[in-house]
């Protein structure tokens, strides 16, 4: 069955999807399993990838199984690149079925209402589900804004599904619904039974029943650029799994990673092709990869410090055997 979009004699009817979450979360797991099923269903789609870094790392593993994935990167498409993001839509409306847009970790989903507004007048394109991706172990590290930023994300969505249910120290679901419920102000907040690694054909039918509305809820309109950070490094050396994993360890352990949220990228592996490294405030997940940069990025609230470089390159220097 083809993903490839619709002959231009033939223009189908779009509705553009937002897989919204904070970083980390899993929204990139989430549209590799979602893709897999629109292709097992014969429906043409199209996924767009907003990366806050220079460097497309999650587009780089969408493509290595799809086709049609455009990338936008280097800022957030809510604001730095509204622009960039509605000329997009625009060009695709009408030759897929689905666009899936997976937005930064730190996006603003009113935007997302306005843009559509004017691609629905101008193109006829209507706004699909919109679900935010939500790790229950990560909610207790947010802080300030950024659960402004996830309260802004669930004013969106027409539900919440769970990710990384399979893994070890999950919370009560039931009390994480209830935080959500109370940050949303939104006590109808609809929440998936099946989470993100169980969902079946089942649970993707009835997503795509589902229609977004904004909520009215007060929303505290805030300055990315201004609040989070994407320095970046590009590390000298090359490493084995386990010299880059204690080298993680041992970085988040300082006070002057506090500030991370997020690292992500690929690093040269010594024995040939490269390691992905896939950092959240829960966890740190190293994978071989055949290709790459060989740039970390570090996604940060506030502005970096000459003591975090100093402790990057302390560790560099003073790798195990």
């Amino acid at each position: 069955m083809s993903t490839e979009p619709a002959d231009a004699r033939t223009a189908c009817r779009t509705h553009v999807d937002l897989i919204s979450g904070f970083l980390g979360a899993g929204k990139t797991t989430f549209i590799q399993k979602y893709c897999a099923w629109l292709r097992e269903e014969g429906i043409s789609f199209a996924v767009v990838e907003n990366e806050f870094g220079a460097v497309g790392v999650d587009a780089a593993a969408l493509k290595a199984s799809y086709a049609d994935i455009h990338e936008l990167s280097g800022g957030c498409i809510c604001c730095s690149m509204l622009p960039n993001f509605t000329e997009l839509l625009l060009k695709l409306a009408g030759r897929y079925e689905r666009i899936i847009v997976e937005p930064s970790g730190i996006f603003d989903a009113t935007s997302f209402f306005e843009i559509m507004e004017l691609v629905r007048t101008r193109s006829g394109a209507e706004t699909g589900f919109c679900a935010a991706i939500v790790d229950p172990r990560c909610l207790c590290r947010l802080q300030g804004e950024e659960l402004c930023v996830l309260r802004s994300q669930l004013a969106g969505s027409s539900s919440v599904i769970y990710s990384k249910c399979d893994l070890p120290d999950l919370p009560d679901l039931a009390v994480c619904g209830e935080f959500l419920r109370a940050l949303a102000e939104d006590g109808t907040l609809q929440i998936m039974e099946t989470p993100a690694h169980l969902m079946r054909q089942k649970d993707f039918g009835t997503l795509l029943e589902q229609r977004a509305v904004l909520r009215p809820v007060a929303l505290k309109k805030l300055n990315h650029a201004a609040l989070f950070h994407c320095p970046s490094c590009k590390p000298d050396v090359t490493f084995t799994r386990a010299q880059l994993e204690w080298f993680l360890t041992r970085f988040l352990e300082g006070g002057a990673a506090r500030d991370i949220l997020r690292i992500k990228g690929t690093v040269r592996a010594a024995g040939g092709g490269y390691f992905a490294v896939n950092c959240t405030v829960c966890d740190c997940m190293v994978e071989e990869a055949e290709t790459g940069y060989g740039i970390l990025y570090f996604i940060m609230r506030g502005s970096p410090t000459a003591e975090l470089r100093v402790r990057m390159d302390a560790l560099f220097s003073s790798l195990p055997a």
